[in-house]
């Protein structure tokens, strides 16, 4: 038997595949710390092919130099740092002293920062010692972006973002930019997405603070995108984006995401029949805050009928629509556990729906009933009512 066994672990470790896909396996479901605990256990662990593909860090405190080691001597090509503390000697501007990391592709930023490592002489007892001291940042400086030339997909998520105006020049070939919960977007020059030959989907967070430039003279430039991104983007900074997206011929799948649509939505929507894929996430809770309930039952029973009648009149265009409601809007008027949507009054709206529930100005319909007057009337668009959380 003990023949037997050693006979069996030769083989094992001469097959030299089936162990590492094996292992790879079994190591995604572990931690990145785990990970890296498993890869001291032997150099056959260590060297595994896949094994550092993707590499996910979360709560970590990580030093850009070390980290830039670890990935080009893996090969990773996905790195995803979640609120992270970012450590960056910035005395080297240029982030020269670093080899970049070829193969990352894809990189996620969320909710980290970056802190100054400042190398400073203190003077004791008659000798000059260097020490290092931390000086947090209260945004993320994204020089250090410049260690990884071939990324593909950036997203970024944080409040405040900065760099030198050179950062992003050797990325031209990025594909996907994402900026996510930027509060002070208007005080962002986003003028280097016009360099990015290679744009093809760009998302962009808390657009109510978005300069008018951005609409006027960035976004028309912006010939090769594809898809279109914009989150708390309303009134009148929306129609400037949409006169500039009926512009925009390649540009085909459009998400908005808890945006107020307004009065004159439906029309401006209407001016865009090029668009295949429509994605709309109202968040209407400011009206009931400004308004009161009955009275912002009867303004978004309003917007709703003529966003309804846009996506009908484009179905000849449309390819698939996404309507998304937010939880905390359809909840005010739940009932029986069903999510209610209002819509005027009247026998232009009532003539879609079947069954309605009347109250006041305004009557409800669930969202299946919904989806059955979209598969009614469009029957060639593919169509999702949905709640979000």
């Amino acid at each position: 038997m003990e023949s037997e066994d050693s006979f069996l672990g030769q083989r094992l470790a001469q097959d030299h595949w089936f162990v590492s896909n094996t292992l790879v396996h079994i190591f995604k479901y572990l931690d990145f710390s785990d990970v890296l605990r498993a890869s001291r256990v032997c150099t056959l662990w260590n060297q595994i092919d896949g094994l550092w593909s993707t590499v996910q860090l979360r709560n970590y405190n990580v030093h850009l130099n070390g980290l830039v080691v670890a990935l080009e001597k893996h090969s990773t090509s996905y790195l995803q740092m979640s609120n992270c503390n970012i450590y960056v000697d910035f005395t080297y501007s240029d982030a020269s002293y670093l080899e970049p990391v070829a193969s990352l592709t894809k990189l996620d930023v969320h909710d980290c920062r970056t802190l100054d490592v400042w190398t400073i002489t203190k003077t004791a007892n008659g000798h000059s010692i260097p020490s290092n001291f931390p000086i947090e940042i209260d945004y993320l400086r994204l020089d250090f972006l410049k260690n990884f030339p071939n990324l593909i997909e950036l997203s970024v998520r944080c409040t405040y973002f900065d760099y030198v105006p050179n950062t992003f020049q050797t990325f031209r070939h990025l594909r996907s930019v994402s900026f996510r919960g930027v509060r002070y977007l208007a005080d962002c020059n986003l003028s280097f997405l016009c360099e990015m030959e290679s744009l093809r989907s760009l998302a962009l967070g808390d657009c109510n603070s978005i300069s008018d430039e951005f609409a006027l003279n960035l976004l028309p430039n912006l010939t090769h995108l594809e898809k279109l991104t914009l989150e708390k983007c309303s009134g009148r900074k929306l129609r400037r984006v949409f006169g500039t997206v009926e512009r925009l011929p390649n540009l085909v799948e459009i998400c908005l995401v808890d945006v107020v649509g307004g009065d004159d939505f439906s029309t401006i929507l209407c001016t865009c029949p090029h668009l295949k894929t429509i994605v709309f996430v109202s968040d209407s809770h400011g009206l009931y805050e400004e308004l009161g309930v009955p009275a912002a039952h009867r303004k978004i029973s309003f917007q709703n009928y003529r966003l309804f009648e846009a996506i009908v009149s484009l179905k000849g265009s449309l390819e698939s629509f996404t309507w998304g409601f937010r939880r905390r809007e359809v909840e005010r008027v739940t009932e029986g556990g069903l999510p209610y949507v209002p819509f005027p009054k009247g026998r232009q709206a009532a003539k879609y729906f079947r069954n309605t529930v009347p109250r006041n100005e305004v009557f409800f319909v669930t969202l299946d009933e919904l989806q059955k007057a979209f598969s009614s009337l469009c029957s060639k668009t593919r169509v999702q009512t949905l709640v979000y959380y």
